[in-house]
């Protein structure tokens, strides 16, 4: 895969809104974000496990077991494995560790190939204090067809968390909400898929940013990536847990 700004991530869209929130247009009537990410979802169980709180969402991972959902997608040196010693909840997390260019991350064919509605995706992710940014591809939501256009959730220049869109190869308003660093941040993303969509991202709660825009993808969405790309910058390491994605709002707990 090439190493290029867009190319070589596919990106999540994601906006600053100015004007506050945003309103969604949900099936049971318009709710602004805080509902829209943060409603109840039929899926959810009271244990914080895959197998017993999400285990009717479309997809869950917390990292408990083998990574035998995932296929790894690593170029050079660069790693990604579980990790026994550091984790968010339970025992283990995903540690992707990239020291040249390109991939450390988890590809999981989840998606199903949706072409319409909404997707949600809520996970944790862990950015090291003395992290070094510059671009840097987190989560990937995309088609399986050549050349995978999706959206792609990114952070650049140290501080912004931006959208990107490999359907129109086009670039999100920047967020002037900063990454955390040092410890687990909830990022949750919602994407509606519409020629006329939109995808609208927080961080801890709180409003990051959105894309809107075309967000219908070839063959519709199918795999879902976490980990790390870096499309330019020094090394770096990050850690992912508790990973959901589903079709109704998944909070952050």
């Amino acid at each position: 895969m090439g190493f290029s700004g867009l190319q070589g991530a596919i990106v999540a869209a994601i906006a600053a809104v100015a004007c506050g929130r945003v309103g969604f247009d949900e099936a049971s009537g318009g709710a602004d974000a805080s509902s829209s990410f943060d409603g109840t979802n039929p899926d959810a169980r009271p244990s914080p496990a895959c197998a017993t709180t999400y285990n009717n969402a479309l997809f869950c991972e917390d990292f408990e077991t083998d990574l035998t959902k995932w296929f790894p997608n690593v170029d050079g040196a660069n790693t990604i494995v579980r990790d026994t010693a550091f984790a968010r909840s339970g025992s283990s997390s995903a540690h992707a560790r990239a020291v040249e260019l390109g991939a450390a991350r988890l590809i999981a064919s989840a998606l199903g190939g949706a072409s319409s509605g909404t997707l949600y995706i809520r996970l944790y992710q862990w950015v090291p204090q003395a992290a070094v940014i510059e671009d840097v591809s987190l989560i990937h939501l995309v088609s399986n067809m050549n050349p995978y256009p999706g959206m792609v959730l990114a952070l650049r220049n140290e501080q912004e968390f931006t959208v990107l869109s490999t359907i129109n190869a086009t670039t999100g308003a920047t967020s002037v909400l900063p990454m955390p660093r040092g410890r687990w941040a909830c990022i949750q993303g919602r994407i509606e898929i519409a020629a006329n969509g939109n995808v609208t991202t927080r961080i801890d709660g709180t409003d990051a940013a959105t894309y809107v825009g075309n967000t219908v993808t070839l063959n519709g969405y199918r795999d879902f990536h976490v980990g790390i790309y870096v499309n330019t910058g020094p090394p770096i390491e990050t850690w992912v847990d508790d990973v959901v994605i589903d079709s109704a709002p998944v909070p952050c707990d």
